[in-house]
């Protein structure tokens, strides 16, 4: 049976490339599961959506402020263990910058070890240190 690899992003920024990674990943063979973590817009794409993830998490999209980004991240990192748990991913990869790739590796840290994680983000080479994003887990940075 065929893996399946979760991309998590916030497609209110980065659905075009999630769509892209996701229609390369299918042409492999495997099959994907969106997770969107948008915090400002709803989009269509998804498998499961933002107003999915802070519902799981006690919270309604009305009485959510769309600069909640800790908001987000700490829902997303309350569901992500429990869709693996659900069977609904194999793997995981991040899509996106410094804010989408903040709120994705504080979720996937969550994720059991060795359960293969991937941040990809353009804050992936710089100056800047990916500690803040991977700390002391095994996450593969790009």
């Amino acid at each position: 049976m065929a893996k399946t690899i979760a991309l998590i992003a916030s497609l209110d920024t980065k659905k075009k490339e999630t769509l892209y990674a996701a229609s390369v990943i299918q042409k492999q063979g495997f099959s994907t599961y969106i997770i969107d973590i948008s915090t400002k817009n709803l989009v269509d794409g998804a498998d499961i959506t933002p107003v999915e993830i802070l519902k799981r998490y006690g919270i309604e999209w009305e009485d959510f402020d769309p600069l909640g980004i800790d908001v987000m991240s700490k829902a997303a990192a309350f569901v992500l263990p429990q869709l693996y748990a659900e069977g609904k991913f194999d793997v995981v990869i991040s899509i996106g910058g410094g804010q989408n790739a903040k709120m994705a590796a504080m979720a996937i840290k969550t994720l059991p070890f060795a359960v293969p994680k991937i941040v990809a983000s353009s804050l992936a080479c710089g100056s800047r240190t990916m500690e803040q994003y991977v700390g002391d887990k095994d996450i593969f940075v790009m």
